[in-house]
């Protein structure tokens, strides 16, 4: 199943919002970078709340710091709706997807937005039960490794950011705020550029989601925008 900017439809955001509605008893997941979009959230703790057995499984300590400071809101969210977040020991790789009994996904999307609605991936879906079980027994059996996500902010009414790490962050693309309206993130960091020397499209793209996370910056779908004009890539809603 292949994704990305040169199809009109978010073929692979589209399947998992549809599985977080019609999954009747478990939704298993695994992926080293949780920032999900609103929509996605919102359907995973849906799902929480009407029963389903939600099992996600992140690193406590990804490659990538931002990534890890930005999935928190998200994170948190769904251990308040009773899903089992499970923090593993060590970095993972590991891009899967369990719906029931009826499909699962394995690939290289990570289940945050820039994967989902900008990248070129690429995604194996399973449908016999033999697969279909070994992959939740990996993903149950990696589960059984990590500690459980905490529901509690990590530190209530301050400033969580590493003295100095808000000066290095905001200058990590040739200069430029990622908070400015000006700002070359899609240009200078993203997919199909000369990548900045130092900071991964991965890293970039977590300092974005963490200036989305504070109410400043350009949202995903103005990114998408602006990532698809560039290089002569036509507009991804255009007829």
């Amino acid at each position: 199943m292949p994704s990305g900017p040169d199809f009109h439809d978010d073929t692979l955001h589209a399947l998992l919002l549809s599985a977080t509605y019609h999954a009747q008893w478990r939704l298993m997941l695994a992926t080293p970078y949780f920032v999900p979009d609103e929509g996605l959230l919102d359907g995973l703790r849906l799902a929480a709340t009407r029963g389903v057995r939600i099992t996600l499984v992140l690193p406590a300590e990804s490659n990538h710091r931002l990534a890890d400071w930005a999935r928190g809101r998200a994170v948190r969210t769904l251990v308040e709706a009773g899903a089992q977040v499970r923090l593993v020991p060590a970095m993972m790789h590991a891009k899967a997807v369990v719906v029931d009994d009826e499909l699962a996904l394995c690939g290289s999307a990570n289940l945050d937005s820039r994967s989902l609605f900008i990248n070129y991936e690429a995604s194996a879906a399973f449908y016999g039960t033999e697969q279909i079980d070994w992959l939740a027994g990996w993903i149950a059996s990696t589960a059984e490794r990590g500690q459980p996500a905490s529901a509690k902010p990590p530190r209530a009414g301050g400033a969580t950011w590493p003295r100095g790490s808000w000066r290095r962050w905001r200058f990590s693309c040739r200069g430029h705020p990622l908070e400015s309206p000006s700002a070359s993130f899609p240009l200078s960091c993203g997919r199909g550029t000369t990548p900045v020397p130092g900071a991964s499209p991965s890293t970039a793209f977590a300092g974005l989601a963490c200036s989305a996370a504070i109410g400043v910056g350009p949202s995903p779908s103005g990114l998408r925008q602006r990532t698809a004009s560039t290089g002569g890539r036509r507009a991804r809603n255009s007829s």
